[in-house]
Order: structure tokens, then C-alpha cells, then sequence
């Protein structure tokens, strides 16, 4: 990186957690705000890295999400998504294996 270079890291913290039900439109509200916030993040995002714990379903219907829409984004240059697997669970190298 080039001394100078502006970097702004966006961390969404995950999503589909549970949601504690106050109302009749909790899981709405949480669902929308969710929405909100992944465009939001693709909107303003050069770069994508997706951080999982287990890759599942859900992890893969949003990747083929955002892959699509940086598929067809016209102004997203780099199209590209990082995938991480941080390992969590994994206590030793035998695991690992």
C-alpha cells in the first residue's frame, strides 16, 4: 500500500443472529436493518472479505448474492471475493488435518 493510501475497514459483525422479540415487528425490523446494512457495505465497499465459521447454506446463498451483484455492478473494478475460514474450532494441528 502506498504511503498515503486511505483504508476504511467495515465490519458487519454477522448476521442472522437471534433476534429477543419486544413486538410483532421485531424480526422485521432486524431483518430490514440487516438489509440496510449490506447494501450500505456494498455500496461503499472496494473490496470484499467473508470471515465464516462453519460455511453454510446461509453463507452460501449470500455469497451467490454478492457475487451476483458484483457481477453486474458497473462501477465495482475489483470483482472479486476473499473467503476466510478463521478456524475456530480447530484446538490442534491434527484437526487441521
Amino acid at each position: 500500500m502506498e504511503e498515503g493510501t486511505k483504508l476504511i475497514l467495515l465490519d458487519t459483525a454477522g448476521s442472522y443472529s437471534p433476534v429477543k422479540v419486544s413486538n410483532e415487528l421485531s424480526v422485521v425490523e432486524k431483518e430490514a436493518t440487516e438489509l440496510f446494512l449490506l447494501d450500505l457495505v456494498f455500496d461503499l465497499s472496494d473490496y470484499f472479505i467473508f470471515v465464516v465459521n462453519d460455511f453454510t447454506s446461509l453463507d452460501q446463498r449470500y455469497l451467490d448474492k454478492l457475487s451476483r451483484s458484483l457481477q453486474y455492478s458497473a462501477n465495482k473494478t475489483f470483482r472479486e471475493i476473499i473467503v476466510v475460514h478463521n478456524m475456530k474450532e480447530v484446538e490442534n494441528t491434527e484437526i487441521l488435518d
